[in-house]
């Protein structure tokens, strides 16, 4: 595209950034509307590796985000008596893996440091209408202006205004994982050092983390058929009858849980037919949620508005929307129902699937998990 194009980006998280850091860099000029009064906060551990993490080295940042990396060297998992039956080292985990393991907020941070001067970001604005003729996108906000663009680009997350209003909702499949997840920081309760921890009981578990700060962040996934998102006032009472009878260091975080300070949804991936209408693309949690279970979605993100920026930049708009799907979906393709399937080893209803993932962490030698989480890591 000639650089003097328009492309307007919806969202201004990783994906957003990402999009108009690369699209910046290459002469254009780019708009970020973002719906909240300042970058997305909020967020825990994510993984940046494999080509998430190049694309980070070629902007710049990487050394700003192993500043700001939560520093774990090893992860364990631990059964219903929170004895530890499978313990893995960070060296030999990640052995010949590019990766930096750092909280969502702060790759949202270092992003924004480099892209505030260099970007157009309006805040507290939205898109509330979408229009393609011919020649561009008439785009009305909720400020009520109207401006035509060139490009759309939706990188507004989970429940995104651009897929609303420029797909077909029948081209749209929302896949219930039938759990429900929450999260809150709390005071290191159970002195981890440099630890991911995994406690693990049937139909439910907490992960929990150092965060490289002073308190640890706690993720809570348990089997629900509700849907539904409770509102702020109900999700500490929500979450406490879910973990009823669990004991041991998942008692003990729970008992520094917030009144009202809890992240809490249910678990949802996004399969759409297409991300591409015309001159509009989504990308992102937008265009297909892996959901925080697949612990993909921020490498995801920052790959897809890497991908799409730079084949905008390569070629004819057509042609970039269509290769950067083409790059991107093979991939994804691979990491949703994989997730699906690990659901069930993670979170089992039957004692005897409980039994089998225990055992097999027991017993497996620890090669064959360390396989698995590098080919995890080298996908996207």
């Amino acid at each position: 595209m000639d650089k003097d194009s328009r492309i307007l980006i919806s969202g201004a998280g990783v994906a957003g950034l990402a999009a108009a850091l690369w699209l910046d860099k290459a002469g254009f000029k780019p708009v970020i509307v973002e719906r909240a009064d300042n970058v997305r906060a909020g967020g825990f551990l994510v993984s940046l590796s494999h080509h998430a993490y190049h694309s980070a080295r070629d902007l710049g940042i990487t050394d700003e985000l192993h500043r700001r990396s939560c520093g774990i060297t090893g992860s364990s998992y631990h059964d219903q008596h929170d004895r530890c039956i499978l313990k893995l080292i960070g060296e030999t985990l990640f052995g010949g893996v590019d990766v930096v393991q750092i909280m969502r907020d702060e790759v949202v941070a270092v992003m924004y440091e480099l892209a505030r001067d260099r970007v157009e970001i309006r805040f507290e604005d939205s898109i509330t209408s979408i229009d393609q003729t011919d020649s561009g996108v008439d785009v009305e906000f909720d400020k009520h202006t109207r401006e035509t663009y060139d490009v759309v680009i939706g990188c507004d997350g989970l429940h995104s205004a651009v897929r609303e209003l420029a797909f077909d909702p029948a081209s749209i499949t929302e896949h219930y994982l039938d759990l429900r997840c929450a999260a809150f920081r709390s005071p290191n309760v159970l002195g981890l050092d440099s630890e991911f921890q995994t406690h693990m009981r049937r139909t439910r578990y907490m992960a929990t983390f150092s965060t490289g700060a002073d308190d640890i962040g706690n993720v809570f996934v348990w089997s629900s058929d509700d849907r539904s998102i409770p509102g702020r006032e109900g999700r500490r009472e929500i979450l406490q009858q879910a973990f009823v009878g669990a004991g041991g260091a998942i008692e003990k975080v729970l008992g520094h849980c917030p009144e009202d300070d809890i992240y809490m949804d249910s678990l949802l991936q996004i399969e759409a037919d297409s991300w591409v209408n015309g001159r509009v693309a989504i990308v992102g949690d937008a265009a297909h949620c892996l959901t925080l279970f697949s612990g993909r979605g921020a490498a995801a993100a920052l790959n897809g508005g890497t991908r799409i920026a730079r084949a905008l930049v390569e070629l004819p708009y057509d042609q970039a929307l269509a290769r950067y799907e083409a790059q991107m979906r093979p991939v994804i393709e691979d990491i949703q129902p994989a997730t699906r399937s690990a659901v069930r080893w993670y979170v089992p209803r039957t004692w005897w699937k409980e039994a089998m993932r225990n055992n097999a962490m027991r017993f497996l030698p620890n090669s064959v998990f360390n396989r698995y989480f590098q080919a995890k890591y080298t996908n996207i």
